[in-house]
């Protein structure tokens, strides 16, 4: 075992230099030589190690100690690097393993909610008197102050192009539409795209 003195030390990186009483050059120390001392090492501290000859010419501690303290015998030596902590593998909580269950559960509510309702509007054609009718404009709004449903069935009783599309919007059982395209009484009174 060698003895000498740190000489200067590098608490940021983690390294320093002993100087050694004979010898021309100083030593290379570095913290992970020293993981069982009590604290970190300070200037001044003398050092007990052994020398290791790089292949580049330098000399490197190496089984070192702070003389006068005791090395640790705990499983847990002192952290001397400044490294930080690596987060341990936590095992998730009871509320993490419920959001998505909650969330799937959620998402199934809602679906068996609210889709059976677009699915029929979609499917179902609506009674005759809905707002949502096959054919039933803003311009049904205005002549329906004008029409009422008396019973009229077919386009030979109608007036007029607008009275045989309140029918067909409001009105139930009427025969107006023989080809279905929404377009009623296109041979006597809506016989053309502006009616």
């Amino acid at each position: 075992m060698e003895t000498g003195v740190l000489k200067k030390w590098n608490d940021a990186k983690g390294f320093g230099f002993i100087s050694v009483t004979g010898k021309p050059n100083d030593v290379f120390i570095h913290i992970s030589s020293l993981k069982l001392m009590p604290r970190k090492p300070q200037v001044g501290d003398t050092i007990l190690f052994q020398i290791e000859h790089q292949p580049n010419g330098k000399t490197k501690a190496y089984n070192c100690s702070i003389q006068g303290l005791t090395p640790i015998s705990s499983k847990k030596p002192f952290n001397h690097s400044p490294q930080r902590k690596v987060a341990r593998n936590k095992k998730p909580s009871v509320l993490a393993k419920l959001i998505p269950v909650l969330a799937v559960i959620g998402a199934i509510y809602l679906y068996q909610t609210f889709a059976p309702q677009y699915s029929n509007t979609e499917s179902t054609p609506l009674p005759p008197n809905a707002e949502g009718s096959a054919f039933n404009s803003s311009s049904n709004f205005s002549t329906s102050n004008n029409f009422s449903c008396e019973g009229k069935t077919h386009c030979s009783q109608m007036v007029s192009c607008e009275e045989a599309k309140f029918y067909l919007a409001s009105c139930p059982n009427t025969k107006i539409d023989g080809d279905g395209d929404g377009v009623p009484c296109e041979r006597q009174h809506c016989t053309s795209f502006w009616n």
